[in-house]
């Protein structure tokens, strides 16, 4: 399904921000996820145990049915002529409070077993795993950004490594000259000349994943931050089901025990002051300790400089040439792309509020 941040009148600012403040990190998610695995299965369990009652409500109901028919096939005395009409009422009764069991457990499976109770257990897998997808997404997308920068840096060491024999080679070479190497020479400087520019691109690539890493690092504490604002309100509004379901489970065992009121009454007041978010309020307050998500910014290597021996270069600054202008160019061009969008918010959740409200 799709998703959308909801209005805020779905929301208490207090209890968001203490959600996304504790469970800012991969075992605080793993924690929220965990909650809805939890409650899935109790779902279920408590599906299976409708099933069942439903089935001796009806098993109920056949049994009524067929005591019915044998009282029917009472022969009764003359004598008791009197009576006849008031036990056959009575035995009628047993057949229509049959029919109304039948009624009523078609009406429940159907109402609550097969829409409301599947529905919401759909919702609630569906959650889970929407926060799994988008926290393992943004996951990827840092360890991507990681690897880039491990990739760039180790080919930033081969390109120096490769510059400084061809150069060195050179000096060599220009130390021992002779009138005929004039050849050799041009063509050897032409070489270094070449391991230079591939260098300085090395180089460039190297600031910018830098760069592109520390701006996906910063963004995805705030992503995450995001995605557990909205885990809390798409279960705020989820977990209203839970009052419907257990207002239906009353509806449907007080049509038979209309004499137990009182107790009826109060239960229906317990489940009217329900209210999920109370359970976020225990859940910050055991898991307070959870150590936080933070930054964990890349460091520009300082022994590739010392390795290339290249003045010109600097530490996280790009350098330009003929060589390396239109790559440059078009590198800080991606990386002010990037920056200039801003971090993405968790999108479409109209769709799910008419879905989860309905």
């Amino acid at each position: 399904m799709n998703h959308r941040r909801p209005s805020a009148a779905y929301i208490s600012n207090n209890i968001i921000n203490q959600l996304s403040e504790n469970f800012s990190s991969d075992e605080g998610c793993r924690i929220l996820s965990n909650i809805v695995s939890d409650e899935c299965k109790v779902l279920q369990d408590i599906k299976k145990l409708l099933e069942k009652r439903i089935s001796f409500d009806e098993q109920y109901a056949k049994n009524l049915q067929d005591l019915t028919t044998h009282a029917n096939r009472i022969t009764w005395p003359v004598n008791t002529n009197s009576i006849t009409p008031v036990c056959r009422e009575i035995f009628l009764q047993w057949s229509q409070l049959a029919t109304t069991i039948n009624s009523n457990t078609e009406q429940f499976r159907k109402t609550v077993l097969d829409d409301l109770l599947k529905g919401f257990i759909e919702q609630k897998n569906d959650s889970k795993k929407f926060l799994d997808d988008e926290k393992r997404r943004y996951d990827g997308e840092r360890r991507k950004a990681q690897r880039d920068v491990a990739d760039a840096e180790k080919r930033y060491l081969d390109e120096a490594k490769s510059y400084v024999a061809k150069n060195n080679e050179l000096t060599k070479l220009q130390n021992n000259a002779r009138k005929n190497d004039d050849s050799r020479l041009k063509n050897l400087k032409d070489v270094v000349i070449e391991k230079r520019g591939n260098v300085y691109r090395a180089h460039n690539d190297y600031v910018l994943k830098i760069r592109e890493y520390n701006f996906i690092d910063k963004e995805y504490i705030q992503k995450v931050r995001n995605l557990l604002i909205y885990h809390d309100e798409s279960q705020s509004i989820t977990n209203k089901s839970w009052q419907s379901l257990l207002e239906a489970m009353i509806n449907y065992l007080s049509y038979k025990h209309s004499e137990s009121t009182a107790t009826m009454e109060s239960l229906r007041r317990m489940i009217s002051s329900l209210d999920p978010r109370h359970f976020y309020d225990e859940m910050c307050r055991v898991h307070s300790n959870i150590t936080q998500i933070t930054t964990n910014p890349q460091v520009f290597n300082e022994l590739l400089l010392q390795t290339s021996g290249l003045i010109k270069l600097k530490q996280n600054q790009f350098i330009g040439d003929s060589s390396t202008k239109q790559d440059l160019k078009q590198k800080i061009h991606t990386l002010t792309m990037g920056i200039n969008e801003p971090i993405p918010k968790i999108i479409n959740f109209a769709h799910d509020k008419q879905k989860l409200v309905k």
